[in-house]
């Protein structure tokens, strides 16, 4: 069983690079593409997007210990 802690803290190393990587990256570096693709709507929903990542975190917090286990980090990492 997954402790907790370490499940918020993978969680976590997760989120925090990523969530303003996207958010750079969709709403400000490729925004005038995603515009031309008529892929956002006029008013985007920033927690709807956090939400997204919360999730993917959560699986990636749950996953990642069962798939790497027995290996350090950087082996795992690479």
């Amino acid at each position: 069983m997954l402790n907790p802690r370490h499940f918020a803290a993978a969680a976590l190393a997760y989120l925090l690079p990523t969530f303003p990587l996207g958010y750079l990256w969709h709403l400000n570096w490729f925004h005038a593409h995603y515009e031309q693709l008529q892929m956002y709507r006029a008013d985007v929903i920033i927690p709807m997007g956090l939400g997204s990542m919360l999730i993917q975190a959560a699986i990636y917090a749950a996953l990642y210990p069962r798939m790497f286990a027995g290996q350090s980090w950087v082996r795992g990492a690479l």
